[in-house]
Parts: structure tokens; C-alpha cells; sequence
């Protein structure tokens, strides 16, 4: 019963801090041409990048992380922001008694530190180098062979996922 409890107040809290979180992160154009965009508190024909990226589900997620279309429509405190979050929360989930994997976490985080790197890169870099969503890739491919201990195949299966 305890276990079940602590469960139900550990997904609380993480909903609400994402609520929250998706409250105050500025809005923007969607840069995918889906209908699984969350507009939360935006204007029409705005959407919420923080709702979009934490309610959607880790594919949809990982999918605005990778896109090349519109590579500085994502916020980078947004992104900061929702690493952050993410991070620590995932690293409570893992003391849960719930069965889970890590693979896609540590993929989405990944994703984000690498798209935040990419955006500095490209801030830095005048727009020479790779679009943010190609250090989304090699930030997920990083962190999942540092974690995985499984480089190649690791590096392999994201390239056929792209």
C-alpha cells in the first residue's frame, strides 16, 4: 500500500511541476506540421514548447528535439529549464517501485544538452556549423554509450531511427 502511495505522490508532483513549468515558458511557431503540438496557454497558432516537450510523450519529444526545420524556435531557457526538471526527476524515478528502463530518459536528456549545445554553437558559430537538432542526435548517442557501455550499436540505432 505504501509503495502504491508513494507512487501516486511522486506522479503528482511531477505533473504539477511540469504544469508549472509549461505555465511559465514563453510560447512560440511550431516548427513541425503536427497536430501533436500542445498549445496550452498560447495564442492561436502558437504552442507551448515545455507542454509540448513534457505531455506529449518521449517520441514526440525527441522528435522536436532532432528536428532540423526551424532550429531557433525552441527556446534555450526552455530547454535549460526542462533538462534541469527532467534530470532530477528521473533520477527520483529510478528509487520507485515501477518497472522502467532508462534507455528513452537518458535519450530525451541527452537530446536536450546536446540541442542546447547545438543552439550555442550556432550562436557562436554565425550558422556555419550543423543545425542544433544534429547535437540533439549526438548528445543522445553520447549519453547513451556513457551509460549503456555500448557504443557502436548504440550510435547505429540512432542513425537508422533518423
Amino acid at each position: 500500500r505504501m509503495k502504491v502511495l508513494e507512487v501516486a505522490t511522486y506522479a503528482g508532483l511531477v505533473t504539477c511541476a511540469f504544469g508549472v513549468l509549461a505555465l511559465f515558458t514563453p510560447c512560440g511557431d511550431s516548427p513541425l506540421h503536427s497536430e501533436d503540438v500542445l498549445r496550452m496557454r498560447c495564442p492561436p497558432g502558437e504552442y507551448s514548447h515545455a507542454a509540448t516537450m513534457l505531455y506529449n510523450g518521449p517520441e514526440e519529444a525527441i522528435k522536436l528535439l532532432y528536428t532540423r526545420e526551424a532550429a531557433n524556435q525552441i527556446d534555450v531557457g526552455t530547454l535549460l529549464a526542462i533538462l534541469v526538471a527532467y534530470t532530477i526527476f528521473n533520477v527520483g524515478m529510478m528509487g520507485l517501485s515501477v518497472p522502467m528502463g532508462q534507455f528513452i530518459p537518458f535519450m530525451f536528456v541527452g537530446g536536450l544538452g546536446g540541442r542546447i549545445f547545438g543552439h550555442l554553437v550556432d550562436h557562436l558559430g554565425g550558422g556555419v556549423f550543423a543545425a542544433p537538432g544534429a547535437y540533439a542526435l549526438i548528445g543522445s548517442a553520447a549519453l547513451l554509450a556513457g551509460s549503456l557501455h555500448q557504443t557502436l550499436s548504440v550510435v547505429v540505432f540512432l542513425m537508422e531511427c533518423v
